[in-house]
């Protein structure tokens, strides 16, 4: 693997592009995966938003953990996978009055730490298409998330297992 920041996929979802990029690199000494995720209206000029976490993995060179997780957010995307809904009645109501519909809800992995943190992925659909909220909480800190288009999930999992 790179240093580098490597281009996994770039699509448009409704009025806005979305931009995934992955980088693998070693951080305190451990391997992690760095995934950032630029999104912008128009032609990109300005407005850009530009969020991203990394998780640890136990092998630079084979990211074994990052492949698990682009399965789970997939397979949980499916007609046919159990549907788990952590929502409560505000959740739902404004997720109705916003168009947004709950496909499901997937803890993709736990740390225990010092400090502990955890991988979430909400997966929903409103009119632009589906994505995959990734919600990144470490013990003490603000919660961190990241909206990927299923579409770049899937093409990252492609990279991930050419």
């Amino acid at each position: 693997m790179t240093d580098d920041w490597q281009l996994i996929d770039e699509c448009k979802q409704g009025h806005m592009t979305f931009r995934l990029t992955i980088k693998f690199e070693p951080i305190e000494g451990h391997p992690h995966f760095r995934l950032r995720v630029a999104a912008h209206k128009g032609d990109g000029r300005t407005g850009t938003h530009t969020r991203g976490f990394s998780w640890p993995m136990a092998d630079l060179a084979n990211p074994s953990e990052l492949r698990d997780f682009t399965e789970l957010i997939l397979a949980a995307a499916e007609p046919s996978a159990p549907r788990h809904d952590d929502r409560g009645v505000i959740g739902r109501c404004f997720d109705r009055l916003f168009g947004i519909k709950l496909i499901n809800v997937v803890p993709l992995a736990e740390l225990s730490g010092p400090p502990a943190k955890t991988l979430t992925a909400r997966i929903t659909r409103d009119r632009t298409g589906a994505q995959a909220t990734l919600h990144y909480q470490q013990k003490g800190h603000s919660p961190l998330w990241l909206i990927i288009p299923l579409e770049s999930i899937a093409r990252l999992r492609e990279q991930l297992h050419a």
